[in-house]
């Protein structure tokens, strides 16, 4: 995995995979739940990752990838909203 994130009250780990997001518990070390990947198969995963996870005050669990920022809920594992960039919105400009 190459991004983790504690929950607010330590009790949970997440960590991102390929596959999605893993939760697990701190004191055990044991899963306690996968959130799949959303979006198209995997072409060139090195660019489709999930690129951080971040748990917020309120226990809501984000994710960022290139494309939209997801809001989770931890404890179903089921989506709450998203944020995705209009269609019509240009790249950005070349650094």
């Amino acid at each position: 995995c190459f991004f983790a994130g504690f929950s607010p009250d330590s009790q949970t780990l997440a960590t991102r995979e390929l596959e999605g997001i893993v939760l697990w518990d701190v004191a055990t070390g044991k899963e306690k739940r996968r959130i799949p990947r959303v979006g198209p198969p995997l072409v060139m995963p090195f660019l489709l990752l999930i690129e951080s996870v971040v748990f917020l005050p309120d226990g809501t669990l984000l994710e960022n990838d290139a494309a939209q920022v997801r809001f989770w809920d931890p404890d179903t594992g089921k989506q709450r909203f998203d944020l995705t960039p209009p269609a019509d919105l240009p790249p950005p400009p070349p650094r």
